[in-house]
């Protein structure tokens, strides 16, 4: 178990990488400042480096953060119930307003993409190690029904998916938790037909 120090460290982490990803969400890349991502997270500009050398690691520590919890919470989810309920039980998961804005499904999608540029060649290498790994999970899980090309094409259909669906739900006041799973019911009825 981690001591409160330890407990401290790693919640400043995340609270500078959350900061950081919120500025790019709000404000675009040049409102992405490491004077800003401190005064975000409530931190010096100090702190920020004792954390990070620059804000592309804050970036690149949210991607970190999102795949670790997507594993954990994926190896606690029933493999019978094959990966397309697995990864929406998962996003679902994440719609839960004390998640934070910015740790929803749809946020994190629209932003993957603006993160992946910014990073550098080594870090966007590594973030694409932590996608791969958990892709190998989702296939890991299958007993051979799926290719890892099906898991591959799949999971970020599933991502896209639930992006339009929760933004279909905000424009239409409609429940997020139902689009999501109207959008995830559509995959599963097309896809078990062709298997």
């Amino acid at each position: 178990m981690k001591s409160l120090r330890e407990r401290k460290k790693s919640e400043t982490r995340r609270r500078l990488a959350v900061a950081a990803v919120e500025l790019l969400a709000e404000e675009g890349e040049e409102g992405v400042t490491i004077a800003a991502i401190a005064d975000r997270a409530g931190v010096s500009t100090r702190t920020f480096h004792n954390y990070f050398q620059k804000r592309e690691d804050a970036f690149y520590h949210f991607i970190e953060v999102i795949t670790s919890q997507w594993k954990e919470k994926l190896a606690e989810l029933p493999p019978e119930d094959g990966p397309i309920r697995n990864i929406r039980d998962i996003l679902l998961d994440m719609i839960d307003p004390s998640n934070g804005f910015i740790m929803s499904p749809a946020n994190f999608i629209q932003l993957a993409d603006n993160i992946t540029v910014l990073l550098g060649s080594v870090e966007r290498a590594c973030a694409k190690d932590l996608v791969r790994d958990l892709e190998t999970d989702l296939y890991d899980r299958t007993d051979g029904s799926m290719s890892r090309l099906e898991i591959k094409v799949l999971f970020p259909a599933l991502l896209a998916a639930t992006g339009v669906a929760l933004e279909m739900s905000h424009e239409e006041g409609a429940d997020p938790v139902d689009y999501v799973t109207q959008a995830f019911d559509f995959f599963e009825s097309r896809f078990s037909a062709n298997h």
